[in-house]
């Protein structure tokens, strides 16, 4: 994300539109917490593109990048791609920005591929590309992508708000 809009965020700004965004009920949002530190969240919800019916959608992933390369990432991918099984959808899209190396390349090792859609967001003053990514939700029992020594997670019912504004579920 370029520095300016970085730097626009406030956490008043953000805590009315993270109220808005859950009061809606679109999307479901997780955060998960080590050493009771925020250090990823994801959004998910139905999937926001006509084209994609059998869909869910990861709107939106997030880990603090001093955690980068710890599992959290990938253990909230794969707590979407069961979210998506429960829910019997075929298959998970998520959009990208083109310019995210990195994350794409996180996607990709996780089995994501491009679809060859792209669409124009802007961002602060930047006009910028995201691509979508799907992914085929692999049957029950299949195997993991993730080796089982990484962070599992499972939601509890424990709601609030963070100290930094982002929604809160707790995690095991």
């Amino acid at each position: 994300m370029p520095d300016a809009f970085l730097d626009e965020l406030d956490i008043e700004r953000r805590t009315k539109r993270w109220s808005t965004i859950l009061s809606a009920s679109q999307s479901e949002t997780f955060v998960l917490e080590s050493e009771n530190k925020i250090v990823a969240w994801l959004s998910y919800g139905p999937c926001r593109d006509d084209d994609c019916e059998d869909s869910v959608e990861v709107w939106a992933l997030y880990v603090c990048p001093s955690q980068w390369r710890c599992g959290y990432g990938s253990a909230l991918m794969r707590f979407a791609e069961n979210l998506a099984r429960e829910s019997r959808r075929g298959n998970i899209a998520l959009w990208v920005l083109e310019q995210n190396l990195a994350g794409r390349h996180f996607y990709e090792r996780l089995g994501y591929v491009p679809d060859g859609v792209k669409k124009p967001i802007e961002i602060g003053n930047l006009s910028l590309e995201e691509l979508r990514y799907q992914r085929k939700v692999t049957p029950e029992g299949a195997p993991a992508l993730i080796p089982s020594n990484r962070p599992s997670v499972a939601k509890q019912k424990t709601f609030g708000f963070s100290q930094q504004g982002f929604p809160r579920y707790r995690w095991k």
